[in-house]
């Protein structure tokens, strides 16, 4: 079965597991999105296992790890820690989208040249926060964000309603481009300087010990972010292909 917490109740869900009230595969997740796209396709294959996603802080997936309250942790900030494996990574660019009302600027996409916009963030978590924050300061600002939610299946929609800029992770941007207008398209930008991006990590505690179902579904976690890899690669490559080495590089 499948079982996704809100962030706000993710404080009480990891009592839960400590206490083993909560049953199955535990995954902790530092940002929303990715992590239930991983659950809901595993739960989709393996409905006899049972999953259970809560939302933490990136400071404390360590010592969740370490102490055993958790098997697995999807996190966008690296954890220099020999007791813990790092299972998967991916490196994903994180595109400028730009409301139509605000035309893009000629020559090179540069992060700065909005450093006066509004700016919006639709993804939840402390480490999407962050990853947006760094890309900007890279970029040497801070943004003005007007607007955060957790999660939004509108963010078109939204980026105009609010006439603000987002910072948004390709793979949401890109899947479903050949079905956005073109005046959407070409107001979804690949960023030149700085290289923005995020990267996703995810870990578990090394053990000789594991279940049969932490196993099953590191495998499965691996593959997903290969895949997901090779898709950015392609979406890319298919919608830019006049700079998609910017980053690819």
């Amino acid at each position: 079965g499948l079982h996704i917490d809100a962030l706000s109740r993710g404080r009480q869900c990891l009592v839960n597991m400590q206490t083993g009230a909560e049953a199955g595969i535990r995954l902790a997740s530092t940002f929303t999105g990715v992590p239930n796209m991983l659950v809901e396709q595993f739960v989709l294959q393996h409905p006899e296992l049972n999953v259970t996603e809560v939302g933490v802080d990136p400071d404390e997936v360590a010592t969740l790890l370490l102490n055993d309250h958790v098997d697995f942790a999807l996190t966008l900030s690296p954890i220099e820690t020999l007791e813990l494996e790092q299972v998967a990574f991916v490196v994903e660019p994180m595109l400028l989208h730009l409301p139509d009302a605000l035309e893009p600027k000629e020559g090179p996409v540069r992060l700065a040249d909005y450093q006066h916009e509004r700016f919006a963030i639709f993804e939840g978590g402390k480490d999407s926060y962050a990853t947006i924050l760094r890309c900007c300061n890279q970029a040497s600002f801070v943004p003005f964000i007007v607007y955060r939610c957790t999660r939004s299946q509108r963010v078109h929609e939204l980026v105009n309603h609010l006439n603000a800029c987002t910072l948004m992770p390709a793979h949401l941007a890109l899947r479903n481009w050949r079905n956005l207008p073109e005046e959407t398209r070409r107001h979804i930008l690949l960023v030149d300087e700085p290289r923005c991006h995020r990267t996703i990590y995810l870990y578990r505690r090394r053990r000789e010990d594991a279940p049969e179902g932490t196993m099953i579904f590191g495998a499965f976690a691996a593959q997903f972010f290969h895949n997901m890899n090779a898709e950015i690669t392609t979406l890319l490559v298919r919608c830019y292909p006049a700079k998609h080495d910017i980053f690819l590089q």
